[in-house]
């Protein structure tokens, strides 16, 4: 995707498997790229660079690379080394790969929403009096991050200083860059509060509409609950108690029971009668039959996310390809597969001693369970351990029997052998085969 830089028209690509920045210059007839901090520069002699300017540029050698650009292939070129400010995408690559720059049908909208674009506003309806918590006491390690986290919220209208007689305690959450978000803790002010029955998809669905489809891309919104504000009588319920006072959150909070519910109602909104796309609260998969189809169906999801005041978070977004990863599967053309990391997950899980740990593994496992044929036959002996368990910190300790043992194995076999599931055809009769389990009491 390229993208113009903030201080001038220069277009720039971004390589996704370097998080190089690429600046696209048809007016050079090579591709160019700075030598490396550690290269040891020895320039060459067989060849000379020229700048515009009839200025010299050092060279020290070529260098082949393979560019992830987000589109539908790798992109393999070699590279002049020589001593340039950024990495240059030239003419001789954008003829190669039949590239064209067109700035007049360009479509790249901000990141950032100064407002919402819709009436769309989370209620929470609360059955009982004001709830109230004590504020934790933050490890010193995480004191300054979580501060640091607030004052940011603080900056972009998204939390505001309250006198609220309401509060809930804060809680910490690691994310997987090493940063922390604070959250809510929000279980009492969840148990009085009346529940929105508006229908979640069941995540198989989108399976059902890819029969024939090609051609698929995965958009995901920028900072998406951050796009819905919480109705005005109802933000003082928000209150999170924190060691520097109290703060009540204008948008969307992470912990709200209702939060998805409201989200998924105003997606369906913002993306009703569109065939060709389906939606899992902020992640869209759009698919066709080919790329010709394809361009005109993004457009339309473009114009309705833009028309929403909705952003794209394009480092998340994958567009135009024959097979992605969409909610814990992989999507081909042909049928859906199981993740390959995940079922070498479920192949490296040692046997549980706990009840606890065993539930996390059945959880796993049956996160694919439509892949596994007479799986309620196969786990019938370690649902048994299941029986009065106080959840997924349970500790109790398992007692296995060799059968037991056998069912362990067989059901982290069954998924390694999960096959691929073809597309329904609509076209086709549907046959419903009643099997009962043979599980002796």
């Amino acid at each position: 995707m390229a993208e113009p830089s903030q201080h001038t028209s220069r277009l720039f690509l971004l390589d996704r498997k370097s998080g190089q920045k690429f600046l696209i210059d048809s007016g050079s007839e090579i591709c160019v790229i700075p030598p490396s901090p550690t290269m040891n520069k020895s320039p060459q002699s067989n060849f000379s660079l020229f700048a515009a300017n009839n200025t010299k540029i050092p060279a020290y050698g070529m260098v082949r690379k393979e560019l992830n650009l987000g589109l539908r292939r790798p992109f393999i070129w070699t590279f002049i080394i020589a001593d340039v400010s950024s990495p240059i995408i030239g003419a001789d690559f954008l003829k190669h790969f039949n590239l064209l720059i067109d700035l007049k049908k360009k479509s790249n909208p901000s990141l950032i929403s100064k407002s919402a674009s819709h009436g769309t506003v989370h209620h929470i309806i609360t059955t009982g009096p004001p709830v109230t918590a004590r504020p934790r006491r933050l490890h010193t390690k995480l004191y300054d991050a979580v501060k640091v986290e607030f004052e940011f919220l603080l900056a972009q209208g998204l939390i505001r200083p309250s006198k609220s007689p309401w509060s809930s305690p804060l809680h910490v959450v690691p994310k997987s860059d090493s940063t922390v978000r604070p959250v809510g803790d929000y279980r009492q002010l969840n148990s009085v509060t009346e529940f929105d029955s508006y229908p979640m998809p069941y995540l198989n669905d989108f399976a059902h509409a890819l029969h024939g489809k090609r051609i698929f891309s995965k958009i995901d919104i920028f900072k998406a609950f951050h796009q819905i504000p919480i109705a005005e009588c109802d933000i003082p319920k928000t209150v999170v108690t924190t060691p520097w006072g109290l703060y009540e959150y204008t948008h969307f909070c992470f912990g709200l029971v209702n939060a998805p519910q409201t989200f998924m109602r105003f997606m369906h909104e913002v993306l009703r009668g569109l065939p060709f796309c389906f939606v899992y609260l902020d992640d869209i998969l759009c698919y066709s039959e080919n790329a010709e189809e394809h361009r005109p169906h993004l457009r339309t999801i473009f114009q309705r996310l833009s028309s929403y005041g909705l952003k794209l978070n394009i480092s998340k977004c994958v567009f135009g390809v024959t097979e992605l990863i969409f909610l814990g599967h992989l999507i081909t053309p042909d049928g859906i597969k199981p993740l390959p990391d995940k079922v070498q997950e479920d192949l490296d899980y040692k046997q549980p001693e706990t009840v606890g740990s065993l539930r996390k593994f059945l959880g796993l496992l049956n996160f694919y369970r439509r892949f596994l044929p007479k799986a309620a036959e196969q786990q019938y002996l370690l649902s048994e351990f299941l029986k009065g368990s106080k959840g997924k910190k349970d500790s109790k300790l398992l007692n296995w029997s060799s059968e037991a043992i056998t069912a362990f194995q067989r059901c982290k076999q069954a998924l390694a052998d999960a096959a691929l599931l073809a597309h329904p055809s609509p076209s086709l009769p549907h046959l419903l085969f009643m099997w009962t389990p043979l599980i002796m009491p």
